[in-house]
């Protein structure tokens, strides 16, 4: 079958002196691609009705299209996902309240932030329950990662380029191609204002 398959992938590398994961569970659901790097007029690739968390240790495959049905060949710039804020992790190891081998929750949507979906309805994250939003990685972002002066959940523009998260190099489809989406928790896990949280995860896309 040819099109586009979506991995997850937690990715491994040394960043900071907190904990690493042994668990990473992140719902995500839907896909989109747009052409444009400000993320206009986007395509629907995934979605589930039904998001369970998937665990991004192993690499698991959560979505497949098949371009005998729906051709998506071109050069995207701009994907954004829609996901539940809510991440679910393990610490391998423990320290103070982080217990190695018990599963803790954090939202990454701080309360407050501001999400915009692909139709450009903004909403605001709350700080009790857990709010869907939307990650733009794209080709017009100058932001590597989250940090106090980005917002990775509104799709960057020509006067806001530190919004979302960059995308290195544009998607190009020609009959198949495996993405990545990458979840990067190693060494993120600390015990932040009395809670066990992943601190500033990195998000990407690998090709």
């Amino acid at each position: 079958m040819k099109g586009l398959i979506l991995l997850l992938l937690l990715a491994q590398a040394v960043f900071g002196a907190g904990l690493d994961p042994s668990e990473v569970g992140v719902k995500v659901l839907a896909v989109y691609l747009s052409k444009d790097p400000y993320c206009s007029s986007p395509i629907e690739v995934f979605t589930t009705q039904e998001p369970g968390f998937v665990d991004f240790i192993g690499g698991p495959t959560i979505g497949q299209l098949d371009n005998s049905k729906f051709h998506y060949d071109g050069t995207y710039r701009c994907v954004a996902i829609k996901m539940s804020e809510t991440v679910q992790f393990v610490p391998n190891l423990g320290t103070g309240i982080c217990a190695a081998g018990t599963r803790f929750e954090t939202n990454l949507c701080n309360a407050g932030m501001t999400t915009t979906g692909i139709d450009g309805t903004t909403s605001t994250c709350t700080a009790a329950g857990t709010d869907n939003v939307f990650i733009y990685l794209s080709t017009g972002s100058t932001a590597a990662t989250f940090n106090a002066s980005t917002n990775p959940f509104i799709p960057p523009t020509i006067a806001a380029p530190n919004n979302g998260i960059n995308l290195a190099v544009p998607i190009t489809i020609n009959g198949s191609l495996n993405a990545r989406l990458i979840f990067n928790a190693y060494g993120r896990i600390e015990v932040l204002n009395g809670t066990c949280q992943i601190n500033n995860p990195g998000i990407s896309l690998g090709l």
